[in-house]
């Protein structure tokens, strides 16, 4: 009995030991090798630092450069003495080595978030791009092996334990891709801690290690409150309540400030994207708030491989002058060469390394920096300059006021940009950013009033040119032998949480029947969208198109026209040429619209919506030779002819209690709450045309089900429902101008092996 008593006991203490709650620090956890996940650290609350940190993911590009020079500006120290710095969690694709040089001899934290950027989920994985991305840093912009010691996984997917087991075989100390969330503002954050008894938290993103891994350190990805205190944002750029104004944003980052500052003095972290600097408001916020926070007793900014040297050896606040780790052994600073050896981006590298100079003129200013203006002439010279280069207007104390420099004219993107391209584009109506076969058929076509007789397909009215509004089968096959067409819309922002969570709904991976990859079409708004997902959507064939410059509801046709252009040629920077258009809130601007769309080449639009019938067939998509002769759904709708434009007309579904229409899928007014009702949702829409005349069905989505993770279950349910869809083999998921290329020549579903109008 007694030995059974004492194998019991034994039993018991070996798992409760390999649990969350059995780390006691300094009886079975001790510094700096382990550390206990706690809400409440172990010192006086006055004696700690209250640590603020900045992880910033993706690629390191000049554009990004302009932000970090200002922000984290050389006469901004520390209470040391020692400036500030960020920490880079870098993405090999667009990456400029040289600037990463530039940072590296700066102090600045060179850390690893992979070579491509993809959904990185299982140990080999991991091992494959945290590997060969470090050997990156290292190589090509000279960073030793001991100071690479940060990943950050894209998208905060991990793969659980597997994933630490090869960060610790590789050499990295700590990971920060896993995420918290506290319900309220007053609400404390945790410490960062080491997994010896692995995530005691709430899996926000599966898998979380649940294994022991000694002395590995993580750093919880504390998401932040929205300016309102109603959602938790895990990127500063990720809140589904965006701030809209500068002082929305200054209350969002102060707020969060002062509940850890009067809290628990938990590490605060600033995980974002430098994409949210683009918005004038938000980069004045910022700038504001670091300047303020700086004013508080015991801040210091700092990055996170600091952050972790002082967890390792917790010291009072009063002795932090001397506190080894955190001195000022920087590498002075050298002008950069030309050329750094890099790999996909070397095109680009030169263009960002005149800039430098600017941290000289600084320093011998003093605090207002009028001569800084120089090099904001030199940086951006389209832009109009006469809008943000003012003086910063706020009422804090002088150092905001120094705010202005460069990066204000690269942010003035956002506001618009009629001048200079309007000269170019206007006048050369015939020569578009698009330049299609499809658009040099209808370019001497003009606007003109609807023809008095009635549309009759092939009578007067011939494919490919021209195809008349109904629900009849285009080319006259029979239902059985056509393809039911699926395309998903994706309205707004491209941002990481959109393009990582559409990269998991439809990886490269993912086929249709013809065995080319499944496809969507992406209506993006310029302000805000980060460009390198702009290029990833490209490169890998999905459809981008247009919604206007900042993507907001506009009734002037004057905005109309800048909001097509200013986008138009953003776009043609990067080479893509967009074929459609839909208006902000599917909102139509009548005539003067559709003059627009055709007047700059677009193929189609998508903006109009059709009466909502409870069964029977559906609406194909046609051309506005004979104009749109449906009801206004939402006005204003066309009252002209445009000869060869396609309407691609938003079919507006039911939802799943069969009650209420909705235009897109995620903005209905009872969301499913279950990922099987989801399901059911989609799945008896779907039904809807797949068992009439299998008119294409589209998806329509926005932000909400990718940003906010209480639309998990929907996303979820979406999952299955694509994963179901694939199963099928007459279920083709395309984007817009594929269909509308099947639409030109029918083409049967067994002759779409051999005579694709797709052609991958």
């Amino acid at each position: 009995m007694y030995l059974l008593w004492c194998f019991l006991l034994l039993v018991v203490s070996t798992v409760v030991s390999t649990l969350p709650f059995g780390c006691q620090q300094g009886v079975n956890c001790h510094l700096p090798n382990c550390f206990c996940s706690t809400l409440q650290h172990f010192m006086n609350r006055s004696d700690i630092p209250q640590m603020i940190y900045f992880g910033l993911d993706d690629a390191v590009t000049g554009s990004a450069s302009e932000y970090y020079r200002v922000l984290f500006r050389s006469e901004r120290k520390n209470p040391n003495g020692c400036r500030i710095t960020p920490t880079l969690y870098i993405s090999h694709q667009y990456t400029q080595y040289n600037v990463v040089r530039e940072y590296r001899d700066l102090g600045y934290e060179l850390a690893v978030h992979s070579v491509t950027h993809t959904n990185i989920n299982t140990g080999a994985k991991v091992l494959r791009e945290a590997r060969d991305q470090k050997n990156n840093i290292i190589n090509l912009a000279g960073a030793k092996s001991e100071d690479v010691v940060g990943w950050r996984s894209p998208f905060l997917q991990t793969a659980g334990d597997s994933q630490v087991n090869m960060l610790k075989q590789l050499g990295y100390q700590y990971d920060i891709s896993l995420t918290h969330k506290r319900a309220h503002m007053r609400d404390s954050s945790p410490f960062p801690f080491t997994l010896d008894y692995g995530w005691p938290y709430n899996c926000q993103i599966r898998p979380c290690p649940q294994q022991s891994h000694k002395g590995f350190w993580e750093v919880p990805v504390n998401a932040m409150r929205d300016f309102k205190d109603q959602f938790s944002c895990a990127y500063v750029d990720g809140c589904y309540n965006r701030p809209a104004t500068e002082e929305q944003a200054y209350k969002y980052i102060m707020d969060n400030f002062l509940s850890h500052y009067n809290g628990n003095r938990a590490p605060l972290g600033f995980n974002m994207h430098y994409a949210w600097f683009m918005s004038p408001n938000n980069f004045k916020a910022m700038d504001r708030a670091i300047h303020d926070m700086m004013q508080y007793p015991g801040v210091y900014i700092v990055n996170v491989k600091q952050v972790l040297d002082w967890m390792r050896r917790p010291t009072k606040l009063s002795e932090l002058p001397s506190f080894e780790p955190w001195g000022c052994g920087l590498v002075t600073p050298k002008p950069p060469t030309t050329t750094t050896t890099t790999t996909t981006t070397t095109t680009t590298t030169t263009t960002t390394t005149p800039k430098p100079t600017t941290t000289t003129t600084t320093t011998t200013t003093t605090t207002p920096k009028p001569t800084t203006t120089t090099t904001t002439t030199t940086t951006t010279t389209p832009k109009p300059t006469t809008t943000t280069t003012t003086p910063k207007p706020t009422t804090t104390t002088p150092k905001p006021t120094t705010t202005t420099p460069k990066p204000t004219t690269k942010v003035t993107t956002t506001t618009r940009k009629p001048v200079t391209t309007t000269t170019t584009m206007s006048t050369t109506t015939k020569t578009k950013p698009i330049s299609t076969t499809d658009v040099h058929r209808y370019k001497a076509r003009l606007p003109g009033p609807i023809p008095s007789e009635s549309c009759h397909q092939e009578v007067n009215c011939h494919l490919p040119d021209c195809y008349c509004a109904g629900k009849s089968i285009p080319g006259g096959l029979p239902v059985s032998d056509i393809p039911q067409m699926v395309f998903f819309t994706v309205d707004g922002v491209l941002n990481y949480q959109v393009y990582g969570k559409l990269a998991r709904l439809l990886p490269a991976s993912r086929k249709n029947p013809d065995n080319c990859p499944v496809s969507a079409t992406f209506f993006v708004s310029q302000s805000g969208t980060f460009r390198m997902y702009l290029k990833l959507l490209k490169d890998r064939g999905m459809e981008i198109a247009s919604k206007g410059y900042n993507g907001v509801h506009f009734n002037d046709q004057h905005v109309l026209n800048d909001e097509m252009m200013s986008q138009l040629t953003e776009l043609s920077k990067l080479d893509i040429k967009p074929k459609g258009w839909r208006s902000p809130n599917l909102k139509p601007l009548g005539d003067g619209q559709f003059e627009k769309v055709m007047k700059y080449g677009y193929l189609y639009d998508s903006t109009l919506t059709v009466p909502r019938e409870s069964s029977g067939n559906k609406y194909w998509p046609f051309t506005l030779d004979y104009g749109w002769k449906e009801s206004c759904v939402i006005p204003d709708c066309p009252r002209s002819a445009y000869p060869g434009v396609w309407e691609v007309p938003n079919t507006p579904i039911i939802d799943y209690r069969n009650l209420y229409i909705c235009n897109y899928v995620d903005g209905c007014m009872f969301s499913p709450p279950t990922a099987n009702d989801t399901f059911n949702f989609l799945w008896n829409n779907f039904k809807s045309h797949y068992q009439t005349n299998k008119a294409p069905f589209g998806i329509h989505l926005r932000h909400i089900w990718f940003s906010h993770p209480f639309f998990t279950k929907n996303l979820e349910g979406l999952q299955m429902f694509v994963d179901k869809l694939s199963t099928m083999n007459d279920v083709y998921i395309l984007a817009i101008k594929d269909i509308i290329e099947w639409m030109k020549k029918p083409t049967t579903l067994q002759n779409l092996q051999v005579d694709s109008p797709w052609q991958c």
